[in-house]
């Protein structure tokens, strides 16, 4: 029981690191455009 605790606040930890490493990459991308490399109209944002 203990180490399936520990599995799942490893995983939870696992996903909020990734989930803000995810905000700062659309972040970047964001700016990105204005250097000219992407094309705002072809990033798609999660939930939309």
């Amino acid at each position: 029981m203990h180490t399936r605790i520990s599995a799942y606040a490893a995983a939870l930890i696992i996903s909020l690191i990734g989930g803000a490493a995810t905000m700062l990459i659309l972040d970047t991308i964001e700016r990105i455009p204005e250097l000219g490399f992407v094309d705002p109209e072809l990033v798609v944002y999660p939930g939309e």
